[in-house]
């Protein structure tokens, strides 16, 4: 599954080559390792290939030990742990904790669950560690030697999350057995009794219903995990360690590991609890979802068994840590020391005040050609005498054209009164251009979007949409048809604003961060990465208005107006009646939001090469906005077939009270998944297109920087030989 990944890594063309390890007379010699600026010490001829498919191998496998073994360790400490968390009434404290589980069951019911542990934990552990050391190989590749130094703890925090994502799916089955096994009297004693169980009673969603609140536990605890000891063990060898690591023996170095792990598994503790505590409550209650065990917690109720788990994770953490770290002293596993600052970032920093005032005294003040781009806040880091801030984007024009923040890019340059390309100014006009695209397009097609709701809730009764329109016209008349119109505009508005604005901010900010020959070579997953970042918050904003839209366009009676259906939404299931369909509509508005700007940014840059007959620069604002209106809508009938299945688990999702996404999905199976698709695929494509025709109308209007297709960067032409 992962050989494309590991021979992409391998043949990298980036300045973070796998490193073979050669030795001379015993000596070792230091080579470029994961981390730009990190030496591998050799320790024999025999050590193993670093980045081989032997080395990801025993990786994993020092991570099977290492967590299989210590979570085993500690059974009974998490089954008195999880027995406080869901039920606070009967176990009181820790200690009262162990006391009533002993005296009602003995010594051994304090293992009870063990098997679940071993293995789950151990499934966990070859993928968690193993694919850290692989994404973090390909993450530090893709940024470049420099960039990886300087933003390495977003290196940690990136490859650990991903690494994660896929270790939580082999977890998750046997998670749920052995909260079962521990937290239900009579339920199972065994993995063997539990699991055959579970399947019988609820089928296979039972083993992954908890997954999206295990991965809301488990990556925000990996992620501190992992960058919290990185960072740790930098710290401590340059401020407490009284020599460098590579004059402390193996047991020191190994000292110090076990010391940095108990401090990041504090922190890891208090970072995940809460979703552990929700884990714990919904593998326990039947037929609940995360949001209804989260509602009937509290706030106070989710921080229940917090000092047992920091105890445990503490000593868990540094313990994984400490055989991780010993199994690559065993089996002679490269372990890379603290990252050091590249040679080559030490010139540029020596030379950057000389350079940088003489080009500030030959620039002319005024020049309407020479945009000077905002500098973002980057995070300072002190290391030696250095005080290293990034560098601000400077954009200078030569013959009318600027360079963009995406790299690669040149934006023509307009009268002086033109909006400043990535000023605070540029962001607020973009979110006001999303504001106006969205909010009116969404408004727009209210009748067509009620219809295709109701097909989707009660496919019995609406059987096609004209069926659909005619049967809501019967019933409520034409003015039924604009039901939900104001959650719907000022729901789609708040999400405007966020997609828009922040993308611009987002695709800025990852543009910098990978450089201008790889912003150019990765743009496609420039794209991708700013539009789910920015699409992650944007349905924060817009999930109360959406789920209030449901209810007032699927059940009939509820509320004709949003002032009558919000009051009293909150009125019968509190906060989360706004709430519980956030994680689905991250489902739905996520790939959506990805595939409409990339399709719609490769469409365009397609059109100009091969189907329009002349030069963007050629063409008037006019023509131009046919481009957009055309690739909008290509772009929109992707974005409807990808997002169409969440999108009818967030319509039924929120007609059912006290349903969970699983429970949806499980009822309607596989085809009820796809009803209202053809509607769908024709508001979306419509919709998609008339957004991106407004938005760029509205940076017409507004004299906002509109950057042309991508063009190949010279230096990479140079490089590749193209002319």
């Amino acid at each position: 599954m992962f050989a494309g990944l590991l021979d992409a890594a391998r043949n990298s063309p980036f300045r973070t080559p796998f490193s073979r390890v050669h030795c001379d007379d015993g000596t070792s010699s230091t080579e470029k390792a994961v981390v730009p600026g990190r030496s591998v010490q050799a320790a024999a001829s025999r050590e193993v290939e670093f980045g081989s498919n032997e080395f990801y191998g025993l990786c994993a496998i020092g991570g099977i030990l290492s967590c299989g073994i210590t979570h085993t360790a500690v059974v009974p400490l998490d089954l008195v742990k999880c027995r406080l968390q869901v039920d606070q009434a009967k176990y009181k404290n820790l200690f009262h904790g162990f006391k009533v589980s002993i005296a009602e069951e003995g010594a051994r019911g304090l293992a009870k669950g063990w098997a679940p542990t071993f293995f789950g934990y151990s499934a966990q552990g070859a993928f968690k560690f193993g694919l850290y050391e692989v994404f973090k190989i390909q993450y530090a590749g893709m940024i470049g030697e420099e960039n990886a130094y300087l933003y390495r703890t977003w290196v940690y925090l990136a490859a650990s999350a991903s690494a994660e994502f896929f270790a939580d799916i082999a977890l998750a089955p046997l998670e749920a057995a052995k909260v079962k096994i521990q937290t239900m009297p009579g339920f199972a004693n065994t993995m063997r009794e539990a699991m055959p169980k579970m399947m019988g009673e609820e089928g296979v969603m039972a083993f992954y219903k908890g997954l999206v609140p295990l991965w809301c536990r488990q990556i925000p605890y990996t992620m501190m995990k992992f960058a919290c000891f990185e960072k740790t063990v930098e710290l401590l060898y340059k401020h407490v360690v009284p020599k460098p690591r590579d004059q402390c023996s193996k047991g020191e170095q190994l000292v110090v590991t076990f010391a940095a792990g108990y401090i990041a598994g504090v922190f890891c503790a208090v970072v995940s609890h809460p979703a552990d505590v929700v884990v714990s409550k919904l593998n326990q209650a039947k037929g609940s979802s995360a949001f209804d065990v989260a509602k009937q917690l509290g706030f106070m109720g989710m921080w229940n068994g917090l000092t047992p788990r920091i105890i445990m994770i503490g000593t868990l953490t540094a313990l994984q840590w400490f055989i991780y770290d010993g199994v690559k002293v065993a089996l002679s596993i490269p372990r890379p020391p603290p990252p050091e600052m590249p040679e080559s970032l030490k010139k540029k920093l020596n030379n950057f005040p000389s350079v940088w005032m003489e080009k500030r005294k030959t620039a002319k003040e005024g020049d309407p050609r020479e945009i000077r781009a905002r500098t973002f806040p980057r995070r300072c880091e002190v290391i030696g005498d250095h005080k290293i801030r990034q560098l601000p984007i400077r954009a200078q024009c030569d013959a009318g054209t600027v360079a963009g923040p995406v790299r690669g890019r040149s934006i023509a340059a307009a009268a002086s009164d033109e909006v400043e390309f990535g000023s605070t100014k540029f962001f607020v006009l973009c979110g006001l251009g999303g504001i106006i695209s969205c909010g009116s397009t969404h408004t727009f097609v209210v009748p067509l979007d009620l219809v295709k709701c109701r097909l989707q809730v009660d496919q019995a009764k609406y059987k096609n949409v004209f069926h659909g329109f005619k049967l809501t016209l019967a019933e409520d008349g034409s003015r039924g048809l604009v039901k939900g119109w104001a959650p719907t505009f000022f729901g789609y508005s708040a999400q405007g604003a966020f997609k828009f604005g922040l993308y611009e901010v987002f695709k800025v900010q990852y543009a910098n961060m990978l450089g201008e020959e790889n912003a150019y070579l990765y743009r496609t997953w420039l794209y991708l990465a700013a539009s789910a970042s920015a699409e992650f918050f944007a349905d924060m904003a817009l999930s109360p208005f959406e789920a209030a839209k449901v209810k007032i366009q699927t059940m009939p009676g509820f509320a004709s107006t949003m002032r009558e259906a919000m009051p009293k939404m909150m009125g019968e299931e509190g906060i989360m009646a706004f709430y519980k369909g956030l994680v689905p509509l991250w489902c739905r508005q996520i790939p959506y939001t990805m595939m409409k700007f990339a399709c719609f940014e490769k469409t365009v840059e397609l059109l100009y090469a091969y189907v329009v007959p002349k030069p963007r620069d050629q063409c008037s604002k006019g023509e131009q906005l046919i481009v957009t209106f055309a690739a909008g809508y290509i772009a929109g009938v992707f974005c409807a077939i990808v997002s169409h299945p969440a999108d009818v688990v967030v319509s039924k999702l929120n007609q059912a009270k006290g349903s969970s996404a699983f429970d949806v999905a499980k009822q309607l199976g596989f085809m009820g998944m796809w009803n209202g698709l053809m509607p769908r695929i024709i508001m979306i494509g419509t919709l998609t297109a008339l957004q991106w025709f407004i938005y760029d109308g509205v940076k017409v209007a507004l004299s906002i920087p509109r950057p042309p297709p991508p063009e190949m960067p010279e230096s990479l032409k140079k490089k590749l030989g193209v002319q």
